[in-house]
């Protein structure tokens, strides 16, 4: 799936939408799967995971749907 002339970033978007393009409903990926849609390392994954959780932790602290004692 390696296509050198593509940025990385758009690698993982694409992998991620061919992915939820061609998962039955009802079904989850893991890890392992995700990696290989994304062509990228599960430690990526799991480090875009985080950031993307913790981004929306913070979005609803604000929002006041989350107390900021439960951000962390």
């Amino acid at each position: 799936m390696s296509h050198s002339h593509r940025p990385k970033g758009a690698s993982i978007e694409l992998g991620l939408a061919i992915s939820g393009a061609t998962l039955p409903e009802g079904q989850i990926r893991d890890i392992t799967e995700i990696s290989y849609f994304c062509d990228c390392s599960k430690q990526l994954v799991h480090t875009i995971e985080k950031r993307a959780i913790d981004k929306v932790r913070k979005t609803l602290a604000k929002q006041g749907i989350l107390s900021s004692a439960d951000i962390y």
